[in-house]
């Protein structure tokens, strides 16, 4: 099983900090290759926010690609 991809969002440099982490099942419709997208639009909900200057959106965990057996 791979290691859950982890992401951080940021906001206003640390004063507000979100960390989400996908842990799939064996029947998971969310994959790692989601994750990018529904974290870009929860930190553009985050942006819309009274107060909310900056944003960032980073990947807290490593990114593996699967090697074929050759």
């Amino acid at each position: 099983m791979a290691a859950p991809a982890s992401y951080r969002i940021v906001v206003n440099g640390g004063e507000s900090v979100i960390d989400a982490s996908l842990i799939e099942g064996d029947y998971s419709p969310v994959t790692d290759t989601d994750m990018p997208a529904l974290l870009w639009e929860l930190a553009r909900a985050a942006s819309g926010l009274e107060g909310a200057s900056t944003v960032t959106v980073s990947r807290t965990s490593a990114v593996t690609t699967e090697v074929p057996e050759v």
